[in-house]
């Protein structure tokens, strides 16, 4: 039970990527993978490395670091991966 609240936290403290190149880039690995829906990515400060939350809708939070850290390009390898 703690575990499923620490993860509704952690998806409550984030918030949505707005950054059109990244979500291009998602868009375009969910059509190669073929999956039905492209799952929401957002940025979170209480997490150090990427990280899914959530079975039935998975949201992958990405520390916020990686906004001044990361070029698009590693970003995507991170996405891909």
């Amino acid at each position: 039970m703690m575990l499923i609240r620490l993860l509704i936290g952690l998806r409550r403290a984030s918030s949505p990527v707005d950054d059109a190149a990244i979500l291009q880039l998602m868009a375009r690995h969910t059509k190669a993978l073929a999956l039905h829906i492209t799952p929401p990515i957002a940025w979170c400060k209480h997490v150090v490395v990427p990280t899914v939350v959530g079975v039935l809708r998975p949201t992958i939070l990405l520390p916020i670091t990686f906004t001044t850290g990361m070029t698009p390009r590693q970003i995507e390898a991170i996405l891909t991966h």
